[in-house]
């Protein structure tokens, strides 16, 4: 498929929920799409790991995250009632400092950041998984190590409890280790 085929296809798995995992790696435009249908499509809770690797050349979340077209969109999100964004990060003053975090600065209660302790990140920067943004049954998942591989789903819900356990898991393990808040 040509990336105006993946284009429409992953617009119609957003708003059908299909369950169909979609490379998005190959295009940043892609990616911003799968991003902005995702923030879009949650209602509540926005949950984040981003890992920062040494010597990589780019962080495809990260970077994302600070286009101005998805901090409106997380604006928006923000503006529920109840919503909160969960970022666990092994670099937490780099996403503090972020574009990002100052323009989404006024919904700071509603942004829950903690740091990944060394000895946690360790562990888990060996098992690929890099990030992970779901809500609902949508997620985000890969890696970048040395080439970005990165899928979308709307509709996997098997594997949004999946993530979403191995998410909450961590979670608890970084603030039993003392991971810095920021909240």
């Amino acid at each position: 498929m040509d990336d105006l085929e993946l284009d429409l296809y992953i617009r119609k798995c957003a708003s059908k929920n299909i369950n169909s995992p979609v490379n998005i790696s190959e295009s940043s435009e892609l990616f911003l799409l799968a991003l902005n249908l995702l923030i879009n499509k949650s209602k509540n809770n926005i949950r984040m790991i981003i890992n920062f690797h040494k010597g990589q050349a780019s962080q495809t979340i990260f970077d994302s995250l600070n286009e101005d077209v998805v901090i409106n969109n997380v604006v928006d999100f923000l503006k529920m009632k109840n919503s909160k964004i969960h970022i666990l990060t092994n670099e937490q003053k780099r996403v503090r400092d972020s574009v990002f975090f100052k323009k989404t600065s006024e919904f700071s209660s509603q942004i829950k950041l903690r740091a990944i302790p060394p000895k946690i990140y360790e562990e888990i920067s060996n098992k690929g998984l890099d990030l992970l943004i779901a809500d609902e049954n949508s997620v985000i998942v890969g890696a970048c190590y040395y080439q970005p591989n990165y899928y979308v789903n709307f509709g996997d819900e098997s594997a949004y409890e999946k993530l979403n356990s191995y998410f909450n898991r961590l979670k608890t393990a970084v603030d039993a280790l003392g991971g810095a808040k920021y909240d």
